[in-house]
């Protein structure tokens, strides 16, 4: 690869999951003088068909400057359950580097219930959460392959530890990041090889539960008509800059609930037992204990923010 080019690719990757606090991590993280997110922090280079750019644009395009930053990061939540393509779209740029890779994992059930909350709020899912897990148990026996349900942490992450040694993985959980000494960072400062004393401000949650202003816009912005499209298209080339815009536009739309909505306590039931044996299967994997993910939610405990 060429050295110029290698100098402003990231090094490492903020792998997902999506909803666990990936973009709250990001923040904090970006804080570092010596660390580099990507702008946005999600391009979605590796896991979509935006690949076809090629990879000089994508550095010149998300990591401008990146060069003077030893520590350079991708944070798109989708390369995680993504695998069977990033991986080997990885290999080729990169062969056998040294890359880095965090992982964040939050509590199965309550993934599932705050990405349909998010996406059903901007209008990606209409059906209702009860026919989203039914969907979701249904899907048994896919293993690794993409189309598992992305909750199934241990299967995706044996397919990323079959291609890249257990020591380039960085494993947290969502509650890590409730810590209000932001202490947690300090390892993952000492992983990414920058200086761990550096001290963030980790006191803003980033990217919370939030409900559309207006339906009808938010319909009108997910899909709007064919003429509107074509317009765009010509008025904007870019699809990058589309992107923006309609990013720019939903964040605009939306409302943080006052109190988030809590999942249905029986499809909280519902998930916790599909997900039993991936959740014994990850803890095993990260050597962490995750008996509080198997068993009921206290009713007691401090609500998270979905």
């Amino acid at each position: 690869m060429n050295p110029t080019l290698a100098a402003r690719l990231p090094n490492f990757f903020l792998l997902g999951a999506m909803k666990s606090g990936t973009t709250s991590l990001a923040a904090y993280l970006a804080q570092h003088p010596q660390i580099y997110i990507s702008k946005p922090k999600e391009p979605h280079f590796f896991s979509s068909d935006y690949y076809s750019i090629g990879i000089e644009a994508y550095a010149r395009r998300h990591f401008a400057g990146a060069e003077r930053y030893p520590a350079r990061g991708d944070a798109t939540a989708t390369t995680f359950h993504q695998h069977r393509k990033v991986i080997p779209r990885l290999r080729e740029h990169y062969g056998n580097s040294p890359l880095k890779f965090i992982i964040l994992f939050r509590e199965p059930a309550a993934r599932d219930w705050s990405h349909w909350l998010h996406s059903h709020s901007a209008n990606a899912f209409r059906h209702s959460f009860e026919d989203h897990v039914a969907q979701t148990t249904a899907m048994r026996g896919l293993d690794e392959s993409d189309r598992s349900p992305i909750s199934n942490y241990a299967s995706h992450v044996r397919a990323w530890l079959a291609e890249y040694p257990r020591q380039q993985f960085y494993f947290l959980l969502t509650e890590d990041l409730q810590d209000p000494t932001g202490k947690f960072l300090r390892p993952i400062f000492e992983f990414l090889g920058v200086n761990p004393e550096v001290t963030v401000d980790t006191s803003v949650r980033h990217n919370p539960a939030a409900r559309p202003r207006s339906i009808a816009l938010a319909n009108f912005i997910q899909q709007p008509p064919s003429f509107i499209s074509w317009f765009a298209r010509r008025l904007i080339p870019s699809r990058v800059q589309r992107n923006k815009i309609r990013r720019f536009l939903r964040a605009k739309l939306r409302t943080p609930y006052t109190t988030p909505p809590s999942i249905p306590p029986q499809m909280a039931a519902v998930l916790r037992s599909y997900y039993h044996d991936e959740i014994i299967a990850l803890s095993q994997i990260i050597e962490r204990d995750l008996s509080h993910w198997l068993a009921p939610p206290d009713a007691t405990a401090p609500k998270q923010n979905p």
